[in-house]
């Protein structure tokens, strides 16, 4: 999966990978890349979220979603998806079950009530957010090798 990912970078790099729900913002793959280069800098320099640590993304099916779920790969985190279609009871449920180490959701609702339960709790964000995000850190340009690890 890597050496695909790195070859589209490179190989596709002005080709449209994705869209938002609206049809309004097409992302090349370069284009791509850089947002999740940014939001993995962000993550890697604010949170200070570390290899090998399980973040719960509760995010719709959406262009924030992938920019999100691919920077968790970039810094080699350990990105696990919850639907956000489940009720506090479900959320409660799963989490204990998963035990992450970070809870990422969508709405600053979620963000209150996990925060306020003493979870470790990124805030939400968007794509305005993550277009305005000046740091930019080449370590993760390319996807990392997991064969390593």
């Amino acid at each position: 999966m890597r050496n695909i990912l790195n070859i589209s970078i490179d190989k596709y790099a002005q080709s449209y990978c994705l869209k938002d729900a609206d049809n309004k913002i097409f992302l090349s793959f370069s284009k791509f890349n850089e947002l999740t280069v940014k939001v993995a800098t962000y993550i890697k320099n604010i949170y200070k979220i570390k290899k090998g640590q399980r973040i719960a993304i509760i995010y719709d099916s959406s262009m924030e979603f992938a920019i999100i779920f691919h920077a968790l790969l970039k810094i080699k985190a350990i990105p696990l998806p919850l639907s956000d279609e489940l009720t506090i009871a479900e959320y409660k449920k799963y989490i204990s079950f998963i035990k992450p180490d970070w809870i990422w959701p969508k709405s600053i609702e979620l963000y209150r009530i996990f925060y306020a339960k003493c979870f470790k709790v990124l805030h939400p964000i968007n794509y305005t957010f993550i277009t305005q995000i000046k740091e930019y850190s080449e370590e993760f340009y390319y996807y990392p090798d997991y064969s390593d690890d």
